[in-house]
């Protein structure tokens, strides 16, 4: 599935680099984009959702996509992650 490559050559600029790897994407996408993976939250619409997380106490996760993981390699020495959703 993943696959290693040897630094670009030829000068494309969109060929991968020395150390990157490339994935199979998914069979379609989602809404044009492709999803990392997913947050499960206790609500199901939108106006239930409080506009400041410290006024729940509701337990939320973050699932991602297992092919994705690799690209996360080495955040636990992070002191912060932004999450954009």
């Amino acid at each position: 599935m993943a696959e290693t490559t040897k630094p670009a050559e030829s000068g494309d600029a969109y060929e991968l680099r020395d150390g990157e790897i490339a994935v199979e994407l998914p069979a379609r996408p989602d809404a044009s984009l492709y999803f990392i993976g997913r947050i499960r939250t206790p609500w199901h619409r939108r106006q239930d959702c409080p506009k400041n997380a410290r006024e729940s106490d509701a337990v939320c996760t973050i699932e991602l996509d297992p092919r994705w993981a690799p690209g996360l390699q080495g955040l636990e020495t992070a002191t912060h992650a932004l999450l954009l959703y």
